[in-house]
């Protein structure tokens, strides 16, 4: 299945997907177009995944489980103790730990996906949200000169096109360019540039510029889950870089 499906199915984010295949914690197969495929074992993965970040596991906590290196049983028996003695702490996910510790004994026999109906029945009793999924993200890093030269490279690259497309499609050979050309290349590269990287960020998640200097990618931080925001995004962009 493809991962629109995943979230579908999961409730996950498009971003906490990739962060838990970043972390080990899920292997989809890769196809020959570029695209992941998820199967039944990646599904099941991940409701296991939302279980434990529900009860408030760390990721370290979950990728000791998955790894074998901790049992759910002993985990469980610290998150207890954890819970009995943080103040103010959720009350229904110590009674699921409870739960969980006397019928389950191993990941395997895990049945994610009915705890965490069992997790929403709590959550209408409180009114109160129990899963911190949105806290699961590689950080961002900042830094402003790689974004700098990214982009740079980036306008640099679509203008070469706009370039190559004169002088092969048109027959506008570069010795006949003047100042006055340079400038209308720049700016239909720029356009280029506004209309193609959303497509490029929501497919990719890159741009050349940032794959080129590492700052972008799916485990950078960069993400785009819609077109219009990305236009716009881009199109602010655009008016900064050139002082309007």
């Amino acid at each position: 299945m493809q991962i629109k499906e995943v979230e579908e199915k999961t409730g996950l984010e498009r971003s906490s997907i990739r962060f838990y295949e970043s972390e080990g914690l899920i292997h989809p197969k890769r196809l020959e177009n570029g695209y992941r495929e998820y199967g039944e074992e990646d599904l099941e993965a991940l409701y296991k995944i939302k279980l434990f970040r529900s009860l408030h596991l760390t990721m370290e906590e979950i990728k000791r489980i998955f790894s074998g290196a901790s049992s759910i049983r002993e985990t469980l028996e610290e998150r207890i103790s954890t819970l009995e003695n943080e103040e103010g702490q959720i009350h229904y996910a110590k009674e699921v730990c409870m739960v969980m510790k006397n019928e389950v004994d191993s990941l395997e026999n895990l049945d994610g996906l009915k705890y965490l109906h069992l997790l929403e029945e709590k959550e209408k009793e409180t009114g109160r949200p129990y899963y911190p999924e949105k806290e699961d993200r590689t950080p961002q890093i900042y830094a402003p000169w790689r974004r700098f030269f990214a982009r740079v490279l980036d306008l640099a690259f679509y203008t070469l096109l706009i370039t190559i497309v004169r002088v092969f499609v048109f027959h506008d050979f570069l010795r006949n360019h003047n100042r006055f050309d340079n400038i209308v290349d720049t700016i239909l590269g720029t356009i280029l540039m506004l209309l193609v990287e959303p497509l490029l960020l929501s497919k990719l998640g890159t741009t050349p510029g940032k794959a080129i200097w590492g700052s972008g990618g799916p485990t950078r931080g960069w993400r785009v889950s819609k077109l219009p925001g990305s236009l716009y995004k881009n199109f602010r962009g655009a008016l900064l870089w050139f002082g309007i």
